[in-house]
C-alpha cells in the first residue's frame, strides 16, 4: 500500500551505526420481455431476460421448488446455440451453504454490447488492502453508460426483484447496490462473508453477472470459492465448492454469518475477469457472537546469556542510538540480529519442521504455524521470553513490558492475515524476526507478503522479509497490521518468529 506520509524504515546495519538515516455504441434491437412473458414497452419494470426466466416458466417452478427444498441439482433450460451447441443449465448448490447459478440470464447480443460499452468507457479505482486487490467502478446508481444503466434498471426492477425473492424465499427490496469489478492477473479477494454488521435492513442476496470471455477456463483462475465452517462456525481453509466464471451466468447466494467466500487469484495474463457485482437488500438476520480473544504469557525466570544468541554489536553502546531512532519513528529494523552460527542452525532446522494445516479462521488468517520444539528454535524462544530479554527490549524501545505471546510462522503462496473487527490484536511491541536463506533471491514486493502497518487507513510502514532481519515496532490501539496475500508467483515461502510483547 502507498502513502505520501509513509515513514522511512531503513534498516540498521550493526557494522555502521553512524548511518541511521530515515530512511461509440448502437442500442440493441432486442425485444424487451416482461416477467409475465408479454412484450414490454421499455419501462424500468421490464427485464431483458431470456425465455426460461419467466415467472410462469417450467424452469422457474422447478428451480424455486428445489432451491427452497435445498436439493442440489442441475436444471436444464433452452440451449444457447448461436456460437456453440452445448446445452445450458443452471445449478443449485447446497454445500457448504445454499447458493445458485442461473445461466443465459440476458440476451447475449445485448450483453455483448454492454460489455463493449464497459470496456471502452468505464473508469475504475484500484482497490488494494489486506483483503483484496482488484479494480472497481463507482456505484452504478449514477452511471452515465446507457446500456449498463439499462441492465441495472432490469436487475433492480420490481419484476426481477420479485422473481429473485420468490425464487429464493428471501424478502427483498429494490435498493440498487452494484458496481463493475475487473480482476487482472494476480488480483484476488480473500475469505469474507459480505455480512455488514448493521440492524434493520441491509444486504441479503449477493450476486455476480459474469462478463468474462466465453473461452474462460479453470486454468484462468478467478473462481468463486465457497467455504465450509468448523464446529465453532468459523470458515475452514478448504473451499468446499468452486463456481467457475462463465459468460452471461449469474451466481448468487444468501448473505449471513455462514456465507464465507472468496475470489481465487486470477491466473490469466491476457484476459480480465469482468463482472457486474452487487447485492439485493432486505431484513437482516441475527448477528453471531465475536471471536475469542488473544492470550499472553508471563516472562520466565530462565537464566540465559543474550550474547550467545544476539549479535554482540547490539548489546553495547548502540542501544542508545537504537532507542533514539525507535522513539522518533516508532519502529526500527535491525540487520544480522542473530549470531551467524545460531541463524544457520535455525535455517537448517526449519527444513525439517512439520508445519501442519494452516491456521484459521480463513476470514481472519491463513498461514502455517509450528510448535517450537526443535533444539535451536526452543532455545531462541526461551531466550525471547526471559526476564533478561525483557530488560533488553526495554532498553531498545523504552517500553514497560509484562507479558508476551509468540508464533513460529510460515507464509506460503496464497497465505495471508487480515484485519477483522471480530479479531483485533491487542496493542503491543511487535517483534518480527525473518529467517530465509541468504543465497535466495531478494524478496520481490510484487509477490505480496509484505507486513503492513496502518493508522486510520493510512500506511505507516511496509516491511518485506530479509535474511536474519528483526523488525521491531510499537503498535498502539489505533494502529493495525496485516500480512498481504502471497501470490502464486512467489519464489519461496516467508518464515518468521513473530512475538508481541505487552
Amino acid at each position: 500500500m502507498q502513502s505520501k506520509k509513509q515513514k522511512n524504515t531503513d534498516s540498521i546495519n550493526p557494522e555502521n551505526f553512524s548511518n541511521l538515516g530515515s530512511s461509440a455504441l448502437i442500442e440493441p434491437s432486442t425485444q424487451i420481455v416482461s416477467l409475465n412473458g408479454k412484450p414490454g414497452k421499455g419501462s424500468k419494470d421490464k427485464v431483458l431476460l431470456n425465455d426460461h426466466l419467466k415467472l410462469d416458466s417450467h424452469f422457474f417452478r422447478e428451480y424455486s421448488i428445489q432451491y427452497q427444498n435445498k436439493q442440489a441439482s442441475k436444471i436444464y433450460h433452452v440451449p444457447y446455440s448461436e456460437d456453440n451447441l452445448n446445452e445450458s443449465y443452471s445449478q443449485i448448490i447446497t454445500e457448504p451453504f445454499l447458493a445458485g447459478t442461473i445461466g443465459d440470464v440476458f440476451d447475449h447480443k445485448f450483453l455483448r454490447k454492454v460489455k463493449t460499452e464497459i470496456e471502452i468507457h468505464m473508469t475504475y479505482s484500484k482497490k488494494n488492502n489486506d483483503l483484496y486487490e482488484f479494480y472497481q467502478s463507482s456505484d452504478l446508481k449514477s452511471t452515465k453508460l446507457k446500456l449498463l444503466k439499462r441492465l441495472c434498471d432490469s436487475l433492480y426492477s420490481e419484476g426481477f426483484v420479485k422473481f429473485l425473492s420468490e425464487l429464493t424465499g428471501v424478502q427483498l427490496n429494490n435498493t440498487l447496490d452494484a458496481s463493475v469489478s475487473k480482476y487482472v492477473y494476480g488480483n484476488h479477494l480473500l475469505c469474507h462473508d459480505d455480512d455488514i454488521q448493521t440492524t434493520g435492513e441491509g444486504r441479503r442476496i449477493a450476486f455476480i453477472i459474469y462478463l468474462v470471455d466465453e473461452s474462460w477456463t479453470e486454468a484462468d483462475g478467478g473462481a468463486l470459492e465457497l467455504f465450509s465452517r468448523d464446529q465453532f462456525g468459523q470458515p475452514t481453509h478448504a473451499s468446499k465448492c468452486t463456481i467457475l466464471p462463465k459468460w452471461n451466468q449469474m451466481a448468487f447466494f444468501e448473505i449471513g454469518s455462514h456465507s464465507y467466500h472468496q475470489v481465487a487469484e486470477v491466473l490469466a495474463k491476457c484476459k480480465d475477469r469482468l463482472s457486474v457485482v452487487g447485492w439485493f437488500h432486505g431484513p437482516l438476520p441475527t448477528q453471531p457472537p465475536p471471536l475469542n480473544k488473544y492470550s499472553s504469557n508471563p516472562f520466565s525466570q530462565l537464566d540465559c546469556d543474550l550474547s550467545e544468541f544476539i549479535n554482540p554489536n547490539y548489546l553495547g553502546s548502540a542501544k542508545q542510538e537504537i532507542l533514539k531512532k525507535f522513539k522518533e519513528d516508532g519502529c526500527v529494523e535491525l540487520q544480522s540480529f542473530i549470531r551467524p552460527e545460531i541463524y544457520q542452525a535455525l535455517l537448517s532446522e526449519a527444513k525439517h519442521i512439520n508445519w501442519g494445516s494452516p491456521r484459521g479462521p480463513a476470514h481472519v488468517r491463513n498461514y502455517h504455524i509450528a510448535s517450537i520444539s526443535t533444539t535451536t528454535f526452543q532455545a531462541v524462544s526461551d531466550m525471547l521470553s526471559s526476564q533478561k530479554f525483557k530488560r533488553f527490549l526495554a532498553e531498545l524501545s523504552g517500553c514497560d513490558l509484562t507479558c508476551w505471546r509468540g508464533e513460529l510462522q510460515k507464509f506460503d503462496s496464497r497465505n495471508y492475515s487480515l484485519l477483522n473487527d471480530e479479531a483485533i490484536e491487542p496493542s503491543g511491541l511487535d517483534f518480527t524476526l525473518y529467517f530465509t536463506d541468504s543465497e535466495s533471491p531478494a524478496w520481490n514486493p510484487i509477490w505480496g507478503g509484505g507486513l503492513h502497518y496502518l493508522r486510520c487507513e493510512e500506511t505507516l510502514y511496509s516491511i518485506h522479509p530479509k535474511p536474519n532481519c528483526l523488525f521491531l515496532a510499537n503498535r498502539p490501539d489505533d494502529t493495525l497490521r496485516f500480512v498481504k496475500y502471497v501470490k502464486t508467483q512467489a519464489r519461496y515461502p516467508i518464515h518468521a518468529m513473530s512475538f508481541v510483547f505487552n
